[in-house]
């Protein structure tokens, strides 16, 4: 396990009461979607997200599937346009393979976390005004976004969901949060980044 450790330092270098946002509330008006924006890129977010899908070779450490690597393309696509500062993952390879390239195209440094050790309010005061993504397991990441929201709200994870996206926002000591899809939202994009191509060829 060691061995990873150095893997993934080298590759990294290299490179209150809760008021539920659903993705309702964020899609209805422009003037709403701005504000969400304005939220999003100037306080604190926390993303969680499952690795992603891993070979069924019976092993307690699995690598990443093919069809994982290309879910991770995806994530990859989703936080082009985001702010990171860090990408936190569990010290197995499922993880590592899904946070590393994602820090690598943001370009930014990676770090393990253990999911027992984590104390919200520390991770909350100690990433201030920074965004954090934090890659975990299908029932670790629940937990932890619980943890962060201060109810337990979110179940388990299905064996074959690794789309799912918790974003936490935190502004003025108000904890915002909701939770997306990665298909959805890269469909999104692809949506509106055709829809500014036409614009750009009409002018």
């Amino acid at each position: 396990m060691k061995k990873y450790y150095i893997i993934f330092i080298l590759m990294s270098f290299l490179s209150c009461k809760v008021h539920d946002l659903s993705k309702q509330d964020y899609k209805k008006t422009p003037k709403e979607l701005k504000e969400k924006r304005i939220v999003e890129d100037t306080n604190t977010v926390f993303y969680f997200i499952r690795h992603a899908q891993k070979l069924n070779d019976g092993s307690d450490d699995s690598n990443l599937s093919d069809s994982g690597r290309e879910q991770v393309k995806k994530y990859i696509s989703y936080f082009k346009d985001k702010r990171l500062d860090s990408v936190f993952t569990t010290n197995f390879n499922r993880t590592i393979q899904t946070g590393v390239p994602i820090a690598q195209s943001k370009n930014i440094y990676g770090d393990f976390y253990n999911p027992n050790h984590v104390v919200a309010e520390d991770w909350i005061k100690k990433h201030k005004g920074q965004a954090i993504l934090i890659v975990g397991h299908s029932n670790t990441t629940p937990h932890l976004v619980n943890k962060f929201i201060g109810q337990m709200k979110y179940m388990q994870m299905m064996d074959d969901n690794f789309s799912d996206i918790y974003r936490i926002i935190i502004s003025n000591e108000k904890i915002y949060e909701d939770l997306l899809n990665l298909e959805e939202e890269v469909l999104l994009q692809e949506i509106h980044l055709n829809g500014e191509e036409k614009n750009k060829n009409l002018r």
